[in-house]
């Protein structure tokens, strides 16, 4: 069976119209597969296969959705695809990372001793590009990075990893709490340490 594909947007026009030929009884994954042997950007995740305006079954057969031979199908990219678990990974994380800021938050009002009640202005702007700028952009890299788009191997963590992950952290945390409390009764009040500029 030769099926024509011509692309749904012009997005993709510099690939499609291409015309390919398979089995009557090739399921549209099975196709997505084929399409994705050719363009391996397109990941079978990434596309939607339609015949006019209905989109194709993946389960069904190219027959079982009413196509035949000489027959014309659209393709879309959808784009960078993200898996289901990952989306509510980086929920979590997003929780993680707040606990860890309002951590800080409460150890600045309630743990630390300062030597002296002011600072010099500009050491906001340093301390606030290490926090927002470095650690935003370390963050969003291992969080957002294409490697986690689905179809991918790195896509697929077992839950087993995800709540051993979350363990370490909420270790590493109450660990480094517990390091800023023996570090503060190491000072007694009312010390001062000169301020180095």
């Amino acid at each position: 069976m030769k099926i024509i594909i011509y692309p749904r947007s012009t997005k993709v026009k510099k690939n499609f119209p291409i015309t390919i030929e398979v089995p009557d009884d090739i399921t549209t994954d099975q196709l997505k597969s084929e399409i994705h042997k050719r363009f391996p950007k397109y990941y079978p995740e990434r596309q939607r296969l339609t015949n006019g305006d209905k989109p194709l079954q993946e389960d069904k057969t190219l027959k079982e959705s009413g196509l035949k031979d000489g027959d014309t199908i659209f393709f879309k990219d959808l784009g960078p695809q993200i898996s289901w678990r990952l989306v509510y990974a980086i929920e979590i994380a997003f929780y993680l990372i707040m606990a860890h800021f309002i951590k800080r938050e409460f150890e600045t009002f309630f743990v630390h001793r300062f030597s002296h009640s002011t600072m010099p202005l500009l050491f906001i702007f340093k301390n606030s590009f290490h926090y927002h700028v470095l650690c935003g952009l370390n963050l969003a890299y291992w969080l957002y990075g294409p490697w986690d788009a689905s179809g991918t191997p790195a896509s697929e963590r077992s839950k087993w990893f995800v709540w051993t992950c979350i363990a370490v952290y909420m270790y590493a945390e109450i660990a480094n709490l517990n390091t800023h409390i023996i570090l503060r009764n190491l000072r007694p009040p009312g010390t001062k340490i000169p301020l180095l500029l």
